[in-house]
Formats: C-alpha cells, structure tokens, sequence
C-alpha cells in the first residue's frame, strides 16, 4: 500500500473543493481513507483497479490552521501522511525562468525565511517525461523551505507569490512547482487536448511540411510523444487547486508561425487543465516573457507575448502580465553572478503582478479598438490611461495604404489614445510597443500599470515596413547608440539617437578616436558612459576599422583578440560581437556558453578572444563559416551599470 507522494507529510490540500485521494494498493482491494484532526473527522471507501491504482473521492474540507492525518488502508498495509492543513494551491507551470530557484534572485534575503504554511511540492526532477500518463507520483515531496539549500530547490516566482498571498489572506499556501528549463509549451499538453484542437494539430503539420515522412509523422503521433504532463502534470488527476500560473515561451521565440502554435497550445493547455482539475473556470496567469536579445528578428518575442494575449482574450478567466516595463537584471548586489541572457534576477514584480492580476480584473490596459478619420487614428483603451512620468507617449507608430509604419505622436483622451504622423497622411493600422526593446514605452493605468502591446493589423513583421527600435543603433565616429533600458528619445525610426557632445544630461555613449583611426595607438577607441541611474543597461559601438578599405576581418579570420581597459570602479561585461547578415543578427560570444565575460576595473589592458569561427543566432545555433562573407555591420557589445568608460586599445586578427 502506498499513497501517491502528493498525498505525504506537510501536504497543502485545495479547501473548500471536494477532492479525490490516490495511491497503488493489492489489485481489487477495499481501500479506506480517513482524515481527521481534533476539530474535524471524516472517511470515505473506494476499490482499487485491476493494476492496484485507487482514487478515493473525500468530501470537502475547510480551510486553517487545523493538522491533519490522512490515512489510507487497504488489505495489504495502510500508508499514512501527517502534518497535512487545507489552504489554497497554486500550480506553478512553464519552463526555466518559472523553474529559477528564490537563492539565484535580488531580492531573497527578503523570501529566504521559514514560514511553515507556505509549503511546496516538487515532482521528481530526474525522470520529468513519459509516452502515457502516470497514475501516481512515485517521487517528490512536499517542503517547508529553511536553508539556503532547500530554498534552492523553490520556484522564485511561485514562493514570493505565495508568500504574499499567505500574508494577505492568512490561509495555507502551497505551491506545485512542475516547470521545466528549456522546454516546449507542447510538452506540459495532454494528449488529448492536443488532439481536440483543430488549429494546433494544423499548425503543427505546417511546421513539417518538409520534413522527412516518417520523422513527421511520428512527431505528430501526439499519443506517442513525451510528455512532462505524463509524469509531473496526471498524476494530479482529482486533486483540487485554485489557480495556476505560467511562465513559458521563451522556446517558442522564433518567428510568426512558432508564435501561431504557441497561441493554439496556450488555448489546449487552459482546456486540458480545466478539464484534469474538474473546474471549468481554473483561473489562469501567463507571465509574458521578459526583454533580451533575440537575434533572429527583432519582432520574435512580441509574437510570442501576443500570441499569449490573444489566447487568454477569447478564454475566460485567463490573464496575462505584460512585463517590457521593467527593467532586466542579471546580477546581484553582491556581484554574484546568476547569468544567463533570458534569466533575470528580478522575480519578485513578475509574482507581485500575477498576484494583482489574481485578485483583480483590468489591471494593464488594453486597446479594445481603434478608428481612422482623415489624418489621425483613435486607438480606445478600456480604462484612463496616461503616460508614465508625464511625458510624451512613447511606441505607437502608424501606417498608410503602403503599410509602412512610421512613429506617431500620440495625444491622450481620457481612454482614447490620439495619433498621428508628418510621414502618414492618411493613417490606416497602428501598434504600440510592437517591436524589441519596448523598454521605453510609457503608456500606463492610473496606478502605473504598463499597457498591453497590441497592433491592429496580425501579420508578419517585415523590418523593411514594420516601425524598428533597435537597442544596437549604427553608430560612426560622431554618433553613438543609446542606452537599451528607458532612453529619451529615438523611440520609433531607425536612427541614430544621440550624438558627440550632446547637451542631454541623460546622455548614455560618447565616443572619441585618435585623429588617426588605426588600431595600435594608446587609445583607439574609447566610450564614455553613463546611464544617468545605478542600473544595469546595453550599450554597443562600432569600430570604423572592421570595415577600413572594405576588408571583411571576420570572413579571412579565424580568431580575433581585443584589448580592452576598464579604468571606472563599476562592473563592465563584453557580450562579443553583434553582426548583422542577411537581415539577421548573430553574436560571435565571448565564450561558448554565450556568457558575458567580465573586463576587471584597473589601468591595464585585458585581452579576451572571441573564436570567429563560431556564431550563433538567437537559438545559440550555429551558423555556417561562409555566410560570414555577408557581414554588413558589426558591433562591440557591453553590460554596464552607472558611469564609466571603456577603452579599446588593439585587435588582433588572426588565421589558425
């Protein structure tokens, strides 16, 4: 006789719900389950199947502070769980930055406390798929989080949700984190959920169209796949909860149809959970991915984040949290490093919002339509909005009969937004924040809450028509790019934002250069930054001498070597090199895990190598050597915080 480790010591259990209470007992077997505190006694009776598996449907309990002791017998022993309370459970679901542990953010000597009702269950993490669904949880426990090792093991975003909530409503929380790193949302589906959604099952035969047959058919087998739902998801099956919330995406960041099976596989999830939980109205929150640098397009996670609105918009009871707002750290006070480029350290406004969105209705604005009348275009929103700081309203652009988008001035009317633009007559569709780098964007509620990104035409983002803001702007010897996080201005078209000398007290780049532009001299290059705040931005430059006399460096060279001075007290980081081929970008990483590598503060010079040979897209995959001929713009690329400079000293080219 065992219980499912779902039902084990210090379990959180839905109140309020009638819920079922599973394990594996003697095939055909009575099986008896009672539960009891000092305040409260009942039992209920099942039989087990021909395999043994039982789920024993038990009344609704309320919830407390009450201990509880569950037992379960059958004719072949009795299996017990202790210390178990009724609460409110949140399914935690997604994959990595849901799955980032509370040691790894910025703010966890705030959630790194003991608080015994908070409590959280992780299924195992060493065999996470399975082709049919599992009965029971064989592995995993529940934990009530004390050390930094075990605080380790707890989803950052589920714990500080919960722990706000527990403090808010003073009720048991606990917390099922099932999430997984670097997965697909297709993997969490049941299989028939899948299969029961015409528009997936279509997007997904249009993604293999050429493959091989038998590699496509077997990929669309959807009963055959592995699954995570199989063995960290079914075994649930009868179990109560109030809510789930979900953090996914960034594997899906490629291009309008990855975003298209994404949105169909958001509506599949919602309908499959619904129907495993026997709650035709589960609330749901979807966090939208957080900013970064994928190369690919620079529209690949507003399809994504959209693809995410558009489900939940026509699903009841389903939100999502826009999160290109705030800014996205990596680093902690300490200078301890918890890095990667898609994992920022700032969780805990990702959980604050998805508890707001919880128990609030209309907390982002959103446009709910939009009408053209000579030369403006009204974009109504179902609130007041207002702009962030007073300021002008920043990312809205607009576009006529040619369907090229150009930036738009917006003048805001209680819940209508206003636009029009010198370069478009007659304006016809819009978007607002559409477009990487929407950092800047400042349309809010009354309460400081970002708008929705929205457009009003679904379609493929071409570059050449659709409205750009690139956070790496081409930049020559008098003119620099701008600071990727909240710049001033350059919100809209492709041009430079700031130049040599400017008067703007926010100013972010300048560059000065020997009179003589060879490489060798005490001080080739060298950028003065300032961010004009203590956070971390991006900022890139140019080097004119990649490209002196027409010579293409990177496709003769194998490897490069750059000489690098750090004379300011703050943190400097050198990304690589981002280079532009054939209307995408690539970086050639300072090392092969596409990780920053630091340029110590001091007088002398550091060299760091980058391996020209080796060039990623955004999916970190590598590009063949020959399409380096094609290189039409590159740029060095830095992290930074605060004031500083950074010195280019020398490069060495070279051929293995």
């Amino acid at each position: 006789m065992e219980l499912s480790r779902y039902f084990s010591d210090y379990a959180v259990l839905q109140r309020g719900k009638p819920f079922c209470v599973s394990g594996k007992s003697a095939p055909l077997s009575e099986v008896i389950v009672k539960l009891y505190s000092k305040n409260y006694s009942c039992s209920a009776a099942g039989l087990s199947d021909a395999q043994g598996y039982f789920s024993v449907a038990m009344q609704s309990v309320p919830g407390g502070f009450d201990i509880y002791s569950l037992v379960a017998t059958a004719q072949d022993g009795t299996a017990r769980a202790e210390n178990v309370v009724f609460g409110d459970v949140f399914l935690c679901g997604g994959q990595s930055n849901m799955q980032y542990p509370v040691t790894a953010t910025d703010t966890r000597d705030k959630y790194m406390s003991e608080e015994p009702f908070v409590r959280c269950f992780n299924p195992s993490q060493t065999d996470i798929t399975a082709a049919a669904p599992d009965m029971i949880f064989s592995e995993g426990n529940w934990l009530i989080p004390k050390t930094e090792q075990e605080f380790g093991q707890i989803t950052a975003i589920g714990y500080m949700f919960a722990k706000n909530y527990y403090q808010k409503h003073n009720v048991p929380v606990g917390i099922l984190n099932v999430a997984v790193g670097g997965t697909h949302i297709r993997t969490f589906l049941p299989a028939e959920a899948e299969e029961a959604n015409p528009q997936l099952v279509k997007s997904l035969k249009q993604l293999v169209k050429s493959w091989d047959k038998d590699a496509a058919e077997e990929f669309l087998n959807a009963k055959t796949v592995l699954r995570i739902y199989n063995k960290r998801v079914a075994p649930l099956a009868g179990t109560r909860i109030k809510a789930v919330l979900w953090y996914q995406g960034e594997s899906s960041v490629y291009d309008l149809n990855s975003a298209k099976i994404f949105r169909h596989a958001v509506t599949a999830l919602v309908r499959g959970y619904r129907k495993l939980f026997g709650d035709s109205r589960l609330p749901f929150i979807f966090s939208h991915i957080a900013n970064h640098l994928y190369y690919k397009t620079p529209f690949s996670i507003c399809y994504v984040n959209e693809a995410m609105d558009n489900a939940c918009a026509k699903l009841s009871n389903c939100q999502t949290v826009p999160v290109y707002d705030r800014e996205v750290k990596w680093q902690l006070d300490s200078d301890e490093m918890f890095y990667h480029p898609i994992h920022p350290t700032n969780k805990e406004y990702v959980a604050l919002r998805m508890y707001q969105s919880f128990t609030r209705n209309k907390l982002f604005p959103r446009a709910v339509s939009y009408s053209a009348d000579g030369d403006t275009l009204s974009v109504k929103y179902d609130m007041p909005v207002f702009a962030r700081g007073n300021l002008c309203v920043k990312g809205f652009a607009v576009c006529g009969a040619d369907g090229r988008y150009h930036a738009a001035n917006a003048e805001i009317d209680g819940d209508t937004v206003k636009l029009c633009s010198p370069k478009v007559p007659a304006p016809t569709e819009y978007s607002y924040a559409f477009f990487s780098g929407n950092e800047m964007c400042n349309l809010v509620s009354q309460e400081g809450m970002p708008a929705y990104m929205s457009r009003s035409k679904y379609q493929d983002a071409k570059p050449d028509k659709y409205f750009v803001y690139s956070p790496f702007i081409d930049c020559d010897v008098s003119t620099t790019c701008v600071n990727n996080y909240r710049p001033d201005c350059g919100y809209a078209d492709y041009y430079p934002t700031y130049s040599e000398g400017s008067m703007l007290s926010s100013g972010v780049v300048k560059l000065s250069y020997d009179s003589d532009i060879k490489m060798g001299g005490d001080c080739s290059l060298r950028a003065d930054y300032n961010s004009g705040r203590g956070n971390y931005f991006r900022f890139s430059v140019r080097p004119l001498a990649f490209y002196s006399n027409s010579i293409n460096y990177f496709a003769l060279n194998d490897r490069a070597v750059f000489y690098f001075r750090n004379p300011s007290d703050e943190t400097l980081e050198f990304i690589g090199i981002l280079a532009e081929c054939n209307n995408r970008r690539y970086i050639f990483a300072a090392n092969d895990e596409c990780l920053p590598q630091k340029i110590p503060a001091g007088n002398g010079f550091t060299a760091i190598e980058v391996d020209l040979t080796r060039w990623q897209s955004e999916d970190y995959v590598i590009s063949p050597a020959k399409e380096k001929a094609a290189i039409c713009r590159a740029e060095f690329a830095f992290i930074a915080r605060g004031k500083g400079s950074v010195w280019l000293n020398n490069i060495e080219f070279l051929k293995d």
